[in-house]
């Protein structure tokens, strides 16, 4: 009923095109636009998104928007400069090497700029987590497995099905929302529990969508004028999970490490997880020593009084219709308070 009811809501918006009177009353904010991964078909993960609906949202996005570079926008702002008017910014969390094979044609045939938030780990390929960000480590450990169930009540968690690809994609959900509640030394702990319990390997299929990127692809796509890189932690740490110290050395990290390799300052961070849960504003201050700006996973648009240090994003992912990219884009939805 809840889903039919926002159809309903979000129909009646789009046909009776009151989104076009909000997208004018919205014309000074940036919509930020968060991605993950763009896939071929679609793999039934949130955070991946079928190429053919990707391709559509750009040239939606070329043809009614104005793209710009983040530091474009970062910079106007620190000037104080007017605001662009319909102005957009495509970015991109953790640094899979879809970016480059699956959107970056994309972009660059539509002229559209990118920023890719790297998560070192993902790219050194530790290993710890066979190489992947710990939460598609766990997905694909449930994927993989031939286990009917995954028993961790004696972690303070529960007992879960794995009898059914149902049972197991609810799993994924209700696992991943109970491993980023805890610090990340019991998760890593917890992880090595899951992974004795269903097998520590993850099948290649399962593993194949969350290859990260090569230093040399890294390279080569900076050096495209299309793509920049900004900084996402080493370990993709959910700040509020770890201590400051601990924090503030993932976000220093981090911001060397590109800088080392690509040769120029990096300039941008995207929180690891992104709700203001995952960070306080202790490490929005941090991020203020090392960057100059920070992306939360907070929905809405960025207005023109905002902060810099915990901007407003459109979370983009596999369930969003083209009809909802246009309303959210409109700001309709965050007037509406949707």
């Amino acid at each position: 009923m809840k889903r039919a009811l926002k159809f309903g809501i979000y129909a009646l918006l789009y046909w009776s095109g009151l989104w076009l009177v909000a997208r004018k009353i919205t014309r000074s904010k940036t919509r930020i636009l968060m991605y993950h991964g763009v896939v071929q078909q679609d793999i039934g993960v949130w955070t991946q998104l079928p190429i053919d609906r990707f391709r559509a949202q750009i040239q939606y996005l070329a043809r009614w928007y104005r793209p710009v570079r983040l530091t474009e926008f970062v910079d106007n702002k620190k000037r104080q400069n007017q605001p662009f008017d319909y102005s957009a910014v495509v970015t991109f969390d953790d640094g899979l090497r879809n970016n480059l094979t699956q959107a970056y044609p994309i972009l660059k045939d539509r002229k559209v700029p990118a920023t890719i938030y790297i998560a070192i780990s993902l790219i050194d390929r530790p290993e710890q987590f066979g190489g992947m960000i710990w939460t598609d480590y766990v997905r694909g450990l449930i994927r993989t497995t031939q286990a009917t169930s995954l028993d961790l009540t004696g972690d303070g968690l529960a007992r879960y099905d794995l009898s059914t690809p149902e049972a197991k994609r609810e799993t994924e959900s209700r696992l991943a929302r109970g491993l980023k509640k805890i610090d990340s030394v019991a998760r890593e702990q917890l992880i090595e529990k899951i992974a004795t319990q269903l097998g520590p390997r993850v099948a290649r299929e399962h593993a194949e969508p969350f290859d990260g990127l090569t230093w040399d692809e890294i390279r080569t796509l900076d050096a495209s004028g299309i793509v920049e890189f900004g900084a996402h932690t080493v370990n993709h740490a959910i700040l509020t999970t770890v201590s400051d110290q601990q924090a503030e050395q993932e976000m220093a990290d981090s911001q060397a490490r590109l800088e080392h390799e690509l040769k120029h300052p990096i300039r941008h961070f995207a929180y690891p997880n992104g709700t203001r849960t995952d960070f306080s504003d202790r490490h929005m201050t941090m991020a203020a020593r090392h960057f100059d700006s920070a992306v939360s996973t907070v929905e809405g648009l960025a207005a023109p009084d905002d902060g810099l240090f915990d901007l407003k994003r459109i979370n983009v992912g596999n369930d969003m219709s083209m009809m909802e990219f246009k309303l959210r884009l409109s700001g309709a939805l965050e007037l509406l308070g949707i």
